[in-house]
């Protein structure tokens, strides 16, 4: 049996590279995406458990009712806890983190940073735990710092030279003294070292700070040690060792980029999906073709079982040497991608991406995947008779569709009363994990639905061009309209694979754009001053910026009065979390930004009453007059929820009158980010030429700053929407890697079409028409194909597009985006290269010897 499978695959390898080539396309996108996923999640628990390299910490206690595993959700301890843990035997050193977060400028005066990430500036101490030094020494007083390794090479600094870091609205040069390193990879994290009473100075003038590490002195049992600083400290601070901590903290970070994950596993899944329908089809191909040598065989004595096993057989080949195929080539550019990181910045951990038993699964999963694809092919094999063998064309059966329209109309009936549910459901109590679940089931159900119509779906479809060419007489599309109409079901099963990658990718652009669009339009509409400086870097202290400002020619005012802070927050009986709440006066929210009331009124500021972004209390089901509880290093404030607001320029979860929210934050983590400039003006709104001048005297105010720029709203509103814009590239990405495979579909199904009909073929050209005409018929085949499959394909996807756009309303997708140009030019290119694609083996095909000699005989 093997022998045969073997000799069938060499014999007919023209016939066989599409199946490869598909599998290898399939396998390859897995492998690729979750190497992806698997590189930015090393990064992300990098960056945060690096530099975490401690015998022991000292962290906060867990606030109550929240998780325990985050240091987001623990509060701060003294530095007074340090000479007390010291003074514990066995403990050689303790080091308190001092910590404060900065821009950092490299010689030609550009922010240096990577990915989103700040430079995080510590104070350094001359023993551990701590950076190892690379070259040259440790910082000592005010001028001076020490690089990370990384990060100085970036910035193209060495010891030696002037490095200009900004923090607190402060600009300091420092003379770089020497350059750190880290045993562990520092991921997306860049890192300076100060002085450590400098840095206590800066960053903790109150002395509260996120944890102490400590270090077990070389002959002493760490966890002895560890139960007797934790018997010194008492309740004020809880020891845990290094590794629970490291653990504690890869974990967060695991769920913090759990849903990145989840919509890349979704996108998989569905893209393995076509791929199976693209696989089952050519294996059909493959079977048909091959309909005399399966009657042969049959009359040879092979039983049904052998001829299925040797289809199955060969689906189990081609599917491993496809799916090794595909794994490499994944991994290949898992690796180009990775080089191209490491160029920026970025540190992963040595050694391959995925790992070996992940990279064995991969295959495992495409060898699985096509052989199920390939399972009914091989049960068409097993019902070839012996009379095939003498059969003049291939059989190809074509059943009722009765049954398969009462099927696809009860799979979309069900498809839209999930739909439905799921919107009752999000208006009622949220966005929660059942109104999700309940979209999810009704996007893909609708799919199939409309899957499993296509063929019904396609007697109008053909009926309206079939009109329409009859009247221009042009018989090559007519003849393709016919062929078409003949045979729904393989035709759909062609169109299949271009119907779920382009609805896929249209869904995508969908909610990228409308989110783009609710950015741009919600910053547009928020902001009330006439032009709006933002910092690159939050900053702690913006008075000499807001100073410079108001000394500018043309400005009539500069306020900086909003901030926001991390606080831990507590609505009623919900855990406690750690979200941003923004310090906003009722004035400001309505003069300086206008904040949309979705529920109550703003007035409540004024009183000590806070508000909710509209975004969060439509995720947790927040309502007005709930419970709230802020806890900072300060203290803990209590009051009411007085409104429900929608904000698309803070972004904030929750928001505080600024002398209730100093109450609980503390100085060294208030963000001033934005500062609001309205212009002196004989009009009552600035003319655009008005604006132009002073925006760029403001700008010429601020180069001294460096990391300040002055937009107006709608500038402002493009520079925030960058990276939805970057997401809907990804989608166009996406929908050209659907083109690839729709394609590949499209010339199989064809490629069915030309074997089955070589008696027809001859008798067309018996008939009188030429090569050429015949050819232009396969090619109206490939154009009705491809625009049946991208446009049930983006209806499809525009519907389930449109149906998360309103799901997701008050998540940042307040205004609808349908980006109809981009999407529509990329269904016509499919369509116009599945006719290019489709010449090839049309003209193969009227070459080959099988049909000249049916044309003879």
């Amino acid at each position: 049996m093997w022998k045969l499978i073997w000799r069938e695959i060499t014999r007919r390898g023209s016939r066989f590279v599409p199946t490869v080539f598909a599998v290898v396309l399939g396998v390859t996108f897995l492998t690729a995406t979750l190497g992806i996923t698997d590189l930015m999640t090393d990064a992300a628990q990098s960056s945060a458990t690096a530099t975490l390299d401690g015998d022991l910490y000292a962290v906060a206690p867990p606030v109550k009712d929240a998780p325990a595993g985050d240091l987001n959700s623990r509060g701060s301890i003294s530095d007074e806890l340090v000479q007390i843990i010291e003074d514990v035997d066995g403990v050689a050193h303790a080091v308190p983190q001092f910590e404060g977060q900065a821009v950092l400028l490299n010689q030609d005066k550009q922010p240096v940073s990577v990915g989103l990430s700040p430079t995080l500036v510590r104070g350094a101490f001359p023993y551990p735990p701590g950076p190892e030094v690379a070259a040259g020494r440790l910082p000592h007083g005010p001028k001076e710092v020490m690089l990370e390794l990384h990060m100085a090479r970036r910035a193209g600094l060495q010891t030696g030279k002037t490095a200009t870091l900004i923090w607190a609205g402060t600009t300091h040069c420092l003379k770089v003294v020497g350059l750190a390193q880290f045993k562990a990879p520092l991921g997306t994290t860049t890192l300076a070292f100060v002085d450590g009473k400098d840095a206590k100075t800066w960053f903790s003038p109150e002395g509260k700070v996120k944890l102490i590490g400590i270090h077990v002195a070389p002959a002493a049992d760490t966890s002895n040690v560890k139960q007797r600083v934790q018997d010194a400290v008492g309740p004020d601070a809880v020891i845990l060792t290094g590794a629970a901590l490291r653990a504690q903290q890869s974990a967060a970070m695991a769920r913090t980029i759990g849903l990145v994950n989840l919509l890349a596993q979704a996108f998989v899944a569905l893209a393995l999906l076509a791929g199976a329908f693209l696989i089952t089809n050519t294996f059909g191909i493959l079977v048909t073709s091959r309909y005399r040598m399966l009657g042969m065989l049959r009359t040879l004595g092979y039983s049904p079982r052998a001829l299925r096993m040797l289809v199955a057989g060969e689906a189990l080949l081609i599917g491993l040497v496809g799916s090794i195929l595909g794994a490499g080539v994944g991994l290949a550019l898992v690796l180009g991608v990775r080089q191209v990181l490491v160029a920026q910045g970025w540190v992963f951990t040595p050694g391959m991406p995925l790992g070996l038993v992940r990279a064995l699964v991969i295959v495992a999963l495409g060898v699985l995947i096509t052989v199920a694809a390939g399972l009914l092919p091989a049960w068409r094999a097993g019902r070839m008779t012996p009379l095939d063998a003498l059969s003049a064309s291939a059989p190809a059966p074509e059943g009722r569709l009765r049954g398969a329209t009462l099927l696809g109309l009860t799979i979309l009936v069900v498809a839209v009363g999930l739909g439905a549910g799921a919107l009752v459901k999000s208006s009622r109590s949220g966005v929660g994990m059942r109104a999700i679940a309940l979209a999810v089931a009704a996007s893909v159900l609708g799919l199939f639905g409309v899957l499993w119509l296509t063929p019904v779906l396609l007697r109008p479809f053909l009926w309206v061009f079939a009109t329409l060419f009859r009247r221009f007489n042009r018989l090559p599309a007519q003849f393709a309209l016919r062929n078409l109409r003949r045979y729904p079901r393989r035709t759909s099963l062609g169109a299949a694979a271009m119907v779920i990658g382009i609805a896929i990718a249209t869904t995508g652009g969908i909610l990228a754009d409308s989110a783009r669009q609710s950015l741009q339009s919600g910053v547009v509409q928020e902001v009330q001053s006439d032009l709006v400086v933002a910092s690159l870097q939050p900053s702690t202290n913006v008075s000499p910026v807001v100073g410079a400002l108001r000394k500018v020619d043309g400005v009539r005012s500069a306020d900086a009065g909003i901030f926001s802070a991390p606080m831990l927050v507590r609505l009623d009986r919900d855990s406690t979390r750690s979200l941003v709440t923004a310090g906003i006066t009722a004035d400001d929210a309505k003069n300086l930004i206008s904040l949309q009331v979705k529920a109550g009124d703003v007035e409540g500021l004024a009183n000590g009453q806070a508000l909710v972004n509209a975004r969060d209390a439509a995720r947790e089901g927040w309502k007005v007059g709930n419970a709230i509880t802020v806890t900072g290093p300060r203290g803990i404030y209590s009051t009411k929820v007085a409104g429900i607001v929608r904000s698309t320029l803070l972004d904030a979860a929750i928001f505080l009158d600024p002398e209730y929210l100093r109450q609980a934050a503390g100085p060294e983590t208030l963000a001033y980010r934005y500062i609001f400039v309205n212009l002196d003006s004989p009009r009552d709104t600035p003319s655009a030429a008005e604006i132009r001048q002073v925006q760029g005297r403001i700008q010429q105010a601020l180069n001294p700053f460096w990391v300040y720029r002055v937009f107006t709203p709608v500038e402002l509103s493009h520079a925030l929407s960058q990276t939805t814009t970057q997401v809907l590239w990804l989608m166009y990405a996406l929908l050209g890697l659907s083109i690839i495979i729709a394609i590949l579909g499209i010339v199989n199904t064809l490629a069915l079409a030309m074997i089955e009909r070589r008696q027809s073929f001859a008798l067309l050209r018996v008939l009188g028409l030429t090569p050429r005409e015949v050819r232009a018929s396969l090619r109206w085949e490939a154009f009705f194909l491809a625009l049946l499959g991208a446009g049930l394909g983006w209806i499809s996807g525009v519907v389930i597009g449109l149906l998360w756009r309103w799901l997701l309303r008050d998540l940042g997708m307040g205004a609808w985006g349908i980006p109809a140009l981009g999407q529509l030019g990329f269904v016509a290119l499919a369509v116009a290269l599945a006719v290019l694609a489709a010449s090839l083996p049309a003209r193969k095909t009227l070459r080959a010897p099988a049909l000249m000699a049916t044309l003879a005989s």
